[in-house]
């Protein structure tokens, strides 16, 4: 899994994921931890690629989903 976050998201943003999925790579764009020129833009760019290519998260549900697999490990990532 490749989590794609970063400045502009209808820019670098998705064509990083895009690229990643063309991989063969199960992609996931942290969703605010991203931005674009304009709100509307940057919904538009996730909405789109959440429809057609990967998966939309907030960093506190990728937090949630990693700390879920590596409990038997009895690690924790917290945000700060």
């Amino acid at each position: 899994t490749v989590l794609v976050s970063g400045v502009v998201t209808n820019f670098c943003v998705e064509s990083t994921a895009r690229e990643a999925g063309d991989y063969g790579f199960q992609v996931v764009i942290v969703e605010d931890c991203c931005a674009a020129w304009s709100p509307e833009i940057h919904q538009a760019t996730l909405r789109s690629f959440g429809l057609l290519r990967g998966f939309i998260l907030t960093h506190e549900k990728v937090i949630n989903k990693i700390n879920r697999t590596t409990k038997e490990n009895k690690e924790q990532i917290t945000v700060h």
